[in-house]
């Protein structure tokens, strides 16, 4: 079930506009420090959040960090984004 957006924010707003080297991008880098275990669990809340935003067409690599944090803290209603926090609660980008 895709998240609620409100009309001001559409998902097309949150792809990258050209591909990061993995060296540069947020969530890459910060997977890249964690165990094994723990980038199967954040990786997985990434591509889930990045899906749900976008009808599916991102995931944790094309997906616009610096825009989802805008949109999780100021676009999304309160609900949608107690959710999107739950996922996010580790991440520190």
């Amino acid at each position: 079930m895709p998240l609620s957006l409100r009309d001001d924010c559409h998902p097309e707003n949150l792809k990258l506009a050209s591909a990061l080297p993995l060296t540069r991008h947020p969530a890459a880098v910060y997977l890249s420090g964690l165990g094994f275990g723990s980038q199967r669990t954040i990786r997985y809340s990434l591509n889930r959040i990045a899906a749900l935003l976008t009808n599916g067409e991102c995931d944790a690599h094309t997906i616009n960090t610096v825009r989802l944090r805008f949109v999780i803290a100021n676009v999304l209603d309160k609900t949608t984004r107690i959710v999107a926090f739950q996922h996010l609660t580790s991440l520190s980008f």
